[in-house]
C-alpha cells in the first residue's frame, strides 16, 4: 500500500491528496495549519470518552448509522471477520456527544477579511499577553460565525487590500490553480445566490455566473489534465501491453520491427483507455 506523503503547502496538494485517499483510504498530510495543541486536545478528549461507559448512551442506529459503534461490531465487506476497533460515526443531523467539547459544532469559521495572518492562539495567553483569535467579543474576535455548513468561502480568504482582478478565469479561490475546488465554490455560490464578487467565475462573459460557466470550467480542467506525469511503467504479458503512470500522458510513440512474413489486424476492441 502506497500512502501518499502530501505537503499542504503545494500547489498540488489537494490533486495528490484526494488521489491517496481514493487509492488506499489514507494519506499523511504535512506543513498543515492545525496546530498540535489542538490535535492533542481533540485526542485526548475522544479518548476519554472511549475509556468511560458514557459511550453507552450513544450506541450506533442500525438504520441512521450515526452514534458509537463497539469493538467487533464492523466487518469489511465480503468478509465475516470482525474488525478490531471501536468507533464513532457524526454526522451533521446525527447525535454528538454532549460530554465533547462544542464551541464551532454547528457552525462555520469564516477569517474576517481585516485579518492577513494566522494566529496560533485560540484564547489568550495570559502569561506573554498575546491575543487568542477567539477574542473576548464578536467586534474583537478574528472570525465571523455563520450558520452549520456555509461554503461560500470554502477554499479562498477575501483580504482587506486592492483588488488585483482575475489573472486565471475560473480561479475563484485565486490559488493559481483551476481545480475541483474552485467549481465547489461555484455551485455553492449559485445556490445560496451569492455569485456577487465572483468575476472569474464568469467564464463566457455573459455577465452572469451560472451553470454555462460550470460546464466550461469542468470542461478545461478535464481537457488540460493539469497534472502530467514523472514516472511510468510498460508492462508486457498475457498478449497484452499496459501502460501505468502517475499522472497524464498526452501520448506514446512506439515502433514496431517486424520482418516480412507479418501482418497485424486491429480494431476497436484492441484498444482499451482508462
Amino acid at each position: 500500500m502506497n500512502v501518499r506523503k502530501v505537503n499542504y503547502k503545494q500547489k498540488d496538494a489537494p490533486y495528490e491528496f484526494t488521489r491517496s485517499l481514493k487509492q488506499t483510504g489514507f494519506s499523511i498530510l504535512t506543513n498543515h495549519p492545525i496546530k498540535k495543541d489542538l490535535i492533542d486536545n481533540v485526542y485526548v478528549e475522544w479518548k476519554n470518552f472511549f475509556n468511560s461507559s458514557l459511550k453507552d448512551k450513544y450506541l450506533f442506529d442500525p438504520i441512521k448509522q450515526d452514534g458509537y459503534f463497539p469493538f467487533l461490531s464492523e466487518n469489511a465487506k465480503g468478509h465475516s471477520l470482525k474488525d478490531l476497533k471501536e468507533f464513532y460515526h457524526i454526522y451533521p443531523w446525527g447525535r454528538y456527544p454532549i460530554e465533547i467539547s462544542d464551541a464551532t459544532k454547528d457552525h462555520t469559521l469564516v477569517r474576517k477579511s481585516s485579518v492577513t495572518s494566522g494566529n496560533p492562539l485560540w484564547l489568550d495567553n495570559p502569561d506573554t499577553g498575546e491575543q487568542g483569535s477567539a477574542g473576548d467579543d464578536a467586534e474583537d474576535s478574528e472570525w465571523i460565525v455563520l450558520d452549520i455548513d456555509t461554503w461560500n468561502n470554502l477554499g479562498f480568504h477575501d483580504m482587506d487590500g486592492e483588488d488585483e482582478g482575475c489573472t486565471l478565469n475560473g480561479d475563484v479561490n485565486s490559488d493559481g490553480i483551476l481545480n475541483v475546488l474552485d467549481v465547489v465554490q461555484i455551485v455553492s455560490a449559485i445556490v445560496d445566490s451569492a455569485t456577487d464578487g465572483l468575476e472569474c467565475a464568469d467564464m463566457n462573459g455573459d455577465d452572469i455566473v451560472n451553470v454555462l460557466d460550470i460546464v466550461q470550467i469542468v470542461s478545461t480542467i478535464t481537457g488540460n489534465r493539469s497534472y502530467d506525469a514523472d514516472s511510468a511503467t510498460l508492462d508486457i504479458s498475457d498478449n497484452m501491453l499496459t501502460l501505468k503512470s502517475n499522472g497524464y500522458i498526452g501520448g506514446v510513440q512506439l515502433t514496431l520491427k517486424h520482418n516480412q512474413n507479418f501482418e497485424l489486424n486491429l480494431d476497436n476492441s484492441h484498444l482499451t483507455f482508462e
